[in-house]
């Protein structure tokens, strides 16, 4: 089953968030990459952004 949800709803996983595109994408691929993320881990990833904000 594919479920299409827009992709703002993601827009905090990515440093450069493409906003309100109108891009829809699968819910079910995207919150099975969610969950399987190490424990831990932040998105977006606090060593990538300490290195963009320099």
């Amino acid at each position: 089953m594919e479920l299409k949800v827009p992709s703002d709803l993601y827009n905090a996983w990515f440093i450069y968030p493409g906003g309100s595109s109108g891009t829809m994408v699968d819910y079910f691929i995207l919150n099975t990459v969610a969950e399987n993320l190490p424990e831990g881990y932040l998105i977006p990833d606090a060593k990538v952004m300490s290195w963009i904000e320099g």
